[in-house]
C-alpha cells in the first residue's frame, strides 16, 4: 500500500466505500465530555470530516488535516470546520498552530513506522503541555478474520511505546462494531487518551 500516493487516497474517497465509514467514532462520543467547551482540536488524517463535522456542530474549535484533496472536498460540505491539504507523511511541520486536543482516527496506524520519530515530533510541538492525544488504531487480530485480500494495518502495544512520556488515561483493546459500507466486519482495535 503506498500511503503517500495521494491518488490511493482520493480513489478511496471517491468510492464512499471507506472502512471506518461516515459517521463519528463511537470512542469519540465517549470520551467527548473529557474535552473543555470550545477547545482547540486538530483532527489528524480527518478524511470526509466525519469526526470534525461532529465536534464543530457542537462548538468546538477544529482544524482537519488530510493527505486527500478528495477527502478535503468532502470534508468541507460537512461543515465550517477549518481543513488543510497536507503531506502528514514526509512533512516536518504540519502547523505552526497549538491545540488543546489532538485526535488520531486511524491515521497513526498507516504511518510509517521509520517516520513515528517525525510524527511525535510534530505532536509534541503541536500539542500543549496537558492536553490530549487520543487515537483509535487498528490492533493485531489473525489476518483469517478478515475477508479478501485486503488485511488492514494492525499494531502491536508496542507501537505507542513512543508516548512513554505521556500519561496514559484510558490505553485499551477493544472492537469497532461493524460498517455496513462494502460489507467491513468488527474490527480490532486499540483506543487511548494519553495527557502530554
Amino acid at each position: 500500500m503506498d500511503i503517500d500516493n495521494v491518488q490511493f487516497w482520493n480513489k478511496i474517497y471517491d468510492s464512499g466505500i471507506m472502512a471506518w465509514g461516515n459517521t463519528v467514532s463511537t470512542f469519540l462520543e465517549e470520551v467527548e465530555p473529557m474535552l473543555s467547551k470550545g477547545c482547540k482540536i486538530l483532527d489528524l488524517g480527518c478524511g470526509n470530516g466525519r469526526n470534525s463535522a461532529s465536534l464543530d456542530s457542537k462548538g468546538f474549535d477544529v482544524t482537519g488535516l488530510e493527505f486527500s484533496h478528495s477527502a478535503i472536498e468532502q470534508a468541507k460540505n460537512r461543515c465550517n470546520a477549518k481543513f488543510i491539504q497536507e503531506d502528514l507523511i514526509n512533512s516536518d511541520n504540519w502547523t505552526s498552530e497549538v491545540v488543546d486536543v489532538i485526535i488520531d482516527f486511524g491515521f497513526y496506524h498507516f504511518y510509517p513506522a521509520d517516520h513515528r520519530v517525525r510524527y511525535l515530533k510534530n505532536v509534541n510541538r503541536i500539542l500543549k503541555k496537558g492536553g490530549l492525544y487520543i487515537n483509535e488504531s487498528g490492533r493485531w487480530a489473525d489476518p483469517s478474520l478478515f475477508a479478501g485480500e485486503y488485511v488492514p494495518p494492525q499494531l502491536f502495544k508496542e507501537d505507542f511505546d513512543i508516548f512513554e512520556n505521556f500519561e496514559k488515561v484510558i490505553f485499551r483493546e477493544s472492537v469497532l462494531p461493524p460498517v455496513a459500507l462494502g460489507n467491513w466486519g468488527e474490527y480490532p482495535c486499540w483506543q487511548m487518551v494519553l495527557r502530554k
